[in-house]
């Protein structure tokens, strides 16, 4: 039996992909490609959304499928993410480059490994200033901050309580 041989590619290769509404993802090298999310884990980025449209009136939001360039080897898709007016995630020729100030990652069974480790890792390495985690079946929150390029986590919250969002200086 023949070993299976996985070439890494670089973001630089990743952008001369063909542009695609699949959700496809650089992580450590690697190209992941997903199915489509479930219609519960849309119904939760569309809220994510609104909310966040309708509260927090300065930066952006943006919702995947989206490309944020971090690293040379991983871009992610993030399912929503928020930038503020002096970010350091900055658009260039339609996609992003540099870390968000807040990433919200709605957690899929298939997807939910890669969110809580390699991205969680990345994300934090890379200087994203806070980091939601949104599980739809337990409908749970877990908002984590980074703090001496580390994320702690600030609290788990069930969908009935409120949280204080530091990046956002806002309560949801």
């Amino acid at each position: 039996m023949t070993d299976q041989v996985r070439e890494k590619m670089t973001a630089a290769e990743f952008a001369q992909l063909p542009e695609t509404t699949q959700p496809t993802q650089l992580i450590n090298g690697e190209l992941i490609v997903s199915p489509s999310p479930v219609d519960r884990h849309q119904d939760v980025v569309v809220g994510l959304v609104l909310l966040l449209g309708n509260e927090i009136k300065t930066g952006k939001v943006v919702v995947a499928p989206m490309d944020v360039y971090l690293t040379d080897d991983s871009v992610f898709q993030p399912d929503v993410f928020w930038l503020s007016a002096e970010s350091a995630c900055v658009n260039r020729d339609g996609y992003y480059y540099g870390p968000p100030e807040l990433v919200i990652e709605v957690l899929s069974p298939g997807a939910a490994r890669l969110d809580r480790q390699e991205k969680y890792t990345a994300y934090a390495r890379t200087g994203v200033a806070e980091y939601w985690i949104i599980d739809p079946l337990y409908e749970m929150i877990e908002v984590h901050v980074l703090t001496e390029g580390h994320f702690q986590r600030k609290g788990m919250y069930e969908h009935d309580e409120s949280f204080h969002s530091p990046i956002l200086n806002h309560t949801f």
